[in-house]
C-alpha cells in the first residue's frame, strides 16, 4: 500500500500486522519494566534465529530488517522535529543524523505530510498506527535493535538530550565521533555534541564542538549563530570574531530565521536552567562589527 509517498510492499504489510497484533511479539515493542539505562543501552542487532522472536518477526529480521530498519529512522525524524517543546531545537539543528541524502526544508515537510497519516489512520489502513510508539526514546530504541547504525545513535543521543541525560547522551555521541562516516555525519556529531556541553554549562566545550562543527561545514547557519551565541557568553573575543565571519559566510544571501534562534536559545535556557548574564559592553564591541544576521544574535542575547 501506497500512503502518500511511502510505498510498503504487500508482504512486509502482512507481516507489520501479524507482529502488532501478536500480543507476544518483542522485536517491535519495549519492554515497560526495563530500566531506563537498559533500555538505551547499545545492543547487537537482534539475530533472525534469536529464540524469543515469532515466526513473523524472525521473517521481518530475515528479509525486511532494512526496510524496517528505514521506517523506523523516518518515525525518529517525525517525533525529532514534531515535538512541541524540544521541535524548534532540533530542526534548528537539522538533524543531521539523518539516513537519507536529501535535508532541504521542503523535503522535510513532504516526507512529515507522508508519516503522518501512517501514524494516525484508523487500524484497517496503516500497520504502523497498531504499534504502540511513545516518541523519539522508543522508536530509536527499536531502531537499534534491529540495526544499531551512526543514525540511530544520533537520535537516541538527541531524545537523552532533550530528556536531560546529558552523559548518555555524550557517550553515545563519542562513538559516533569514533565511527566513520560522512561529513554530515560527523557535523551532526559534532553539533549535537556543542548541544550538550552547553546545556551542561560548559561554554568553553560548546565553544570548541560548535566551531568545529562551522569549519566542518561551512554552510550551517546554525552552528555559526549558537557559535556566536557561545563566544557572547564565555566573552571570548576572538572566538566571537572567528564565529561572526563564519555566520557572515553561511548566510550568504539568506534571511536570517531570528524567529527560529530565539525559541532554540530559551528552549535550550529553559531545559539547563541556567540564565548567564552577559557582558553588555562585551556585546557592543562584537556589534559594532558584526552584520545583520550577527546583531540579530547578539540582539537576542541581551534580551
Amino acid at each position: 500500500m501506497n500512503y502518500r509517498g511511502i510505498t510498503l510492499e504487500p508482504k512486509l504489510e502482512e507481516l507489520l500486522r501479524d507482529v502488532a497484533r501478536d500480543p507476544d511479539s518483542c522485536l517491535l515493542r519495549v519492554d515497560k519494566k526495563a530500566s531506563h539505562r537498559a533500555l538505551f543501552e547499545i545492543p547487537e542487532a537482534v539475530s533472525e534465529n534469536a529464540t524469543s522472536l515469532t515466526v513473523a518477526e524472525r521473517d521481518l529480521a530475515r528479509f525486511y530488517r532494512e526496510e524496517v530498519a528505514w521506517l523506523l529512522l523516518e518515525l525518529c525524524r517525525y517525533h525529532a522535529t514534531e515535538d512541541r517543546e524540544y521541535g524548534p531545537a532540533v530542526n534548528s539543528l537539522v538533524v543531521e543524523t539523518d539516513h537519507r541524502p536529501t535535508v532541504h526544508p521542503q523535503d522535510l515537510q513532504r516526507r512529515r505530510r507522508s508519516l503522518e497519516p501512517m501514524l494516525t489512520s484508523s487500524d484497517s489502513e496503516s500497520p504502523l498506527a497498531q504499534f504502540p510508539f511513545k516518541g523519539l526514546g522508543e522508536v530509536s530504541a527499536l531502531a537499534m535493535r534491529l540495526d544499531p547504525s551512526a543514525a540511530a545513535r544520533g537520535y537516541q543521543g538527541i531524545h537523552l538530550t532533550n530528556t536531560g541525560n546529558l552523559s548518555e547522551a555524550s557517550r553515545l555521541l563519542a562513538i559516533n565521533a569514533r565511527t566513520a562516516g560522512t561529513a554530515r555525519l560527523r557535523v551532526s556529531t559534532l553539533d549535537c555534541t556543542a548541544r550538550t556541553q552547553f546545556l551542561g554549562g560548559n561554554f568553553p566545550g560548546a565553544l570548541l564542538y560548535y566551531g568545529r562543527a562551522s569549519r566542518t561545514d561551512p554552510s550551517r547557519v546554525d552552528c555559526a549563530s549558537f557559535w556566536l551565541f557561545t563566544a557572547l557568553l564565555a566573552e571570548d573575543h576572538e572566538q566571537a570574531v572567528d564565529a561572526l565571519n563564519a555566520l557572515e559566510a553561511a548566510m550568504g544571501n539568506l534571511s536570517f530565521n531570528a524567529a527560529g534562534f530565539r525559541s532554540a536559545v530559551r528552549q535550550a535556557y529553559r531545559q539547563s536552567g541556567l540564565r548567564p548574564s552577559i557582558d553588555r559592553a562585551f556585546a557592543l564591541k562584537i556589534y559594532d562589527r558584526a552584520s545583520a544576521a550577527g546583531r540579530q544574535v547578539i540582539d537576542e542575547a541581551l534580551q
